[in-house]
């Protein structure tokens, strides 16, 4: 049982229904109380993909990325609906990187 558990940039390559399995999963791992941190792509994030794509190739070569299998949007409200059914509460939430990526601190109740 660990106070803090992380997911960060992971739960946007998975289904709704995998990603609700993924949070009950780390959420069990999680003393009462203890916080879940987790970082998911924004909208605008998710706009500018084509632009990543690019910037990646120029980076890394020809050898492909996980974007190119599955990179779904997660609106704020399937979040907090997500964190309900792993029984957890955001506490928190918010934007960093320009507003590239949106974080939730959410609570184990």
């Amino acid at each position: 049982q660990f106070d803090v558990v992380i997911a960060s940039e992971v739960l946007e390559h998975v289904s709704a229904i995998d990603r609700q399995v993924a949070l009950v999963n780390l959420s069990s791992h999680m003393k009462n109380g203890g916080r879940l941190i987790v970082t998911v792509p924004s909208s605008l994030y998710l706009r500018f993909e084509p632009v990543w794509e690019l910037i990646r190739g120029w980076q890394y070569g020809v050898e492909g990325h996980d974007d190119e299998l599955r990179h779904d949007l997660i609106s704020p409200s399937e979040m907090e609906a997500d964190f309900k059914i792993a029984g957890c509460e955001s506490e928190r939430k918010g934007t960093m990187c320009w507003g590239l990526i949106r974080w939730w601190i959410a609570r184990k109740l």
